[in-house]
């Protein structure tokens, strides 16, 4: 095989690797909880990772390179989204209610959505 067909397996590798962070990185942001994510464990991959980017840099092996710096941004994106989330934990507020059923549901309810306008509960087929 050519050097080109090595070359494109290792950057489609290291991106592969880079993307295994992003469903990691959305859980965090969607939940507003990191608390399984240990510090020990982003601090000995972040200094993994730059070494490896050292090496990479030195050889010119640009195509572990890019994908390998893409993996340690997202580890420091996680690192400070948990400090962030455990020094402003979530406040639970109680919702106020928003919408409010003028009559028991059933042909002809409406449901108050705070405008003038009411939106019918039951559409008539």
């Amino acid at each position: 095989m050519s050097d080109t067909v090595y070359d494109v397996m290792g950057f489609l590798g290291g991106c592969v690797m880079a993307a295994s962070l992003v469903p990691q990185v959305y859980r965090v942001t969607v939940r507003k909880k990191a608390a399984d994510i240990s510090h020990t464990y982003q601090v000995v991959f972040v200094t993994g990772i730059v070494m490896f980017l050292v090496f990479y840099g030195y050889y010119e092996l640009w195509e572990l390179f890019f994908p390998a710096l893409a993996s340690m941004m997202l580890q420091i994106y996680l690192a400070v989204l948990k400090i962030r989330l455990e020094r402003c934990p979530r406040r639970h507020t109680a919702a106020a209610p928003s919408t409010v059923a003028s009559e028991t549901p059933g042909e002809g309810a409406t449901l108050d959505n705070g405008s003038s306008e009411r939106t019918p509960l039951l559409k008539s087929v």
